[in-house]
């Protein structure tokens, strides 16, 4: 349990940030849809810095986790977008 809530929670972020990112790519603005992922690392890094800021003991731990799981989540999202954007060459 204490893996999965933080995991659940940063993937909420994560899946936030994958369907605005493919709604901007889908209407032809890549480079806007970078932005969404860059935001949704800052909002990881705003989390995590709380958590070692404000919240200390396990509960900060937890919520440390919540801002490393969206981090990670939205580093994949921008890999993924930037495997994606090749165009087909005839």
């Amino acid at each position: 349990m204490f893996f999965l809530i933080p995991f659940l929670l940063g993937s909420v972020i994560g899946i936030i940030a994958l369907i605005l990112s493919l709604i901007l790519k889908r209407f032809g603005k890549p480079t806007v849809a970078n932005i969404v992922t860059y935001i949704g690392i800052l909002i990881g890094g705003g989390i995590l810095w709380y958590s070692l800021e404000v919240v200390r003991g396990f509960e900060g731990a937890m919520i440390g986790l919540i801002g490393i799981f969206a981090i990670l989540e939205c580093i994949a999202i921008r890999i993924y977008l930037l495997v994606s954007t090749k165009k087909a060459s005839l």
